[in-house]
């Protein structure tokens, strides 16, 4: 990690701290209104955070991984859907490099907003100069602000899926659309995660330039020189991993409601408040425990991924790997911990408004998104024992 890297982290470090009154402030509207306020959007653009993981030649920072999820983890303790989105952003900012030809295009704004998943595939039909685009996709985060939208289209031949002679698997697209081009469904109505804002979102017919659509399976392991930073060779496990730091904020912020609580209450048949009970110390250091160790493995094994590619060399497999269980580790530590604040709270956690229950719906939403829930211990588990990957995310 260089000098210049600590120096932006310190820098965007700070300004959550700076624009932490304005997050607190709108959170409450996010929740009832389930999207994040104009206000929260344009306090991150304003501070630059729409830039972390953009390239330094289109105006970005190229932030370090682990400084990235850092970051990640201080806003998801204010507000787990703005730490949320902002991660969605970043880590679809991140893979829009692969679209090599577009990138003067699709980075001519350095505050673009991004939006995208890579599942499910929509449909793709050759035309003169690129391709028709058809698809609705699903969990859409951040597309309610994003200027670009990254949809995944196998090309057809007729009601068939044409094969790629190169890969002998359906020729597979990352395609790059104006959001203006798409149609955002409103279907986000959930336990948690409420102001993620994460609808379906429709294409129809929709013409992409070929300098916009790519074959992610064709790109091998080569980078330009403006693509050199080791982020764009540990694609796209950068994007599990930003996930799951959203997660350990949330569990953060429990574990610092929990330490407030303590102070005050006296439970009931007691007659010392819950910072004496030796119980409650024992959970709240056990809860911490999880979450700190959570954390520093998915820095450690980000930073180890970095460091094997920063010659240009492709991810090892074992480092795919190993990222992946720092992601699923949080999805288990994350839910260890929360479990361990409400035994230790007790019925204080029950209430609407108690400030506990949102946090705990939060936290158990994000732990069933797919590239971080505790099946990918299974798919990290059958590439120990000389099975091939079930996880397309080891096929890149």
């Amino acid at each position: 990690m260089t000098t210049a890297e600590r120096s932006t982290s310190a820098d965007l470090l700070s300004k959550v701290s700076a624009i932490r009154p304005i997050l607190e402030e709108h959170a409450e509207w996010g929740e009832a209104n389930r999207r994040i306020s104009p206000q929260v959007h344009e306090a991150l653009k304003s501070a630059g955070f729409l830039r972390m993981w953009k390239p330094k030649a289109y105006g970005g920072f190229e932030l370090h991984p682990a400084e990235a999820y850092s970051i990640f983890e201080e806003l998801s303790a204010i507000d787990g859907a703005v730490g949320w989105n902002l991660n969605q952003h970043a880590a679809v900012s991140a893979m829009s490099t692969w679209l090599r030809d577009g990138l003067d295009e699709i980075f001519a704004d350095p505050d673009a907003s991004f939006a995208g998943v890579f599942w499910p595939a929509g449909s793709a039909v050759e035309v003169p100069g690129g391709f028709t685009v058809s698809a609705t996709v699903r969990f859409a985060s951040n597309s309610q602000f994003a200027d670009w939208f990254l949809v995944p289209a196998v090309v057809m031949d007729g009601n068939e899926p044409r094969i790629d002679p190169q890969t002998g698997g359906p020729d597979f697209l990352a395609t790059a659309i104006r959001m203006s081009e798409g149609m955002i469904r409103d279907t986000w109505r959930t336990m948690g995660m409420r102001a993620t804002a994460s609808n379906d979102v429709t294409v129809d017919n929709v013409f992409v330039p070929a300098h916009r659509a790519v074959r992610v399976f064709r790109l091998g392991t080569e980078r330009p020189a403006a693509l050199s930073n080791p982020l764009y060779g540990i694609m796209p496990m950068h994007g599990a991993q930003a996930h799951a730091s959203v997660p350990l904020g949330i569990a953060r912020a429990a574990v610092d409601r929990l330490v407030k609580l303590a102070a005050t209450k006296v439970p009931n048949f007691y007659e010392i408040t819950l910072r004496d009970r030796p119980v409650a110390q024992a959970q709240a250091g056990e809860a911490r425990a999880a979450i700190d160790a959570a954390s520093a493995y998915l820095a450690s094994t980000a930073t180890a991924a970095c460091d094997a590619v920063a010659e240009g060399t492709p991810l090892p497999v074992e480092h795919k790997m190993a990222m992946q269980l720092a992601a699923a580790n949080v999805a288990s530590a994350t839910m260890r911990a929360m479990n361990l604040v409400h035994q230790a709270a007790g019925t204080s956690v029950m209430f609407n408004g108690s400030g506990f229950e949102k946090l705990y719906r939060d936290a158990s939403t994000i732990t069933l998104h797919a590239a971080v829930q505790t099946n990918r211990f299974e798919s990290v588990g059958r590439m120990m024992f000389g099975h091939e990957p079930d996880w397309f995310a080891f096929q890149l």
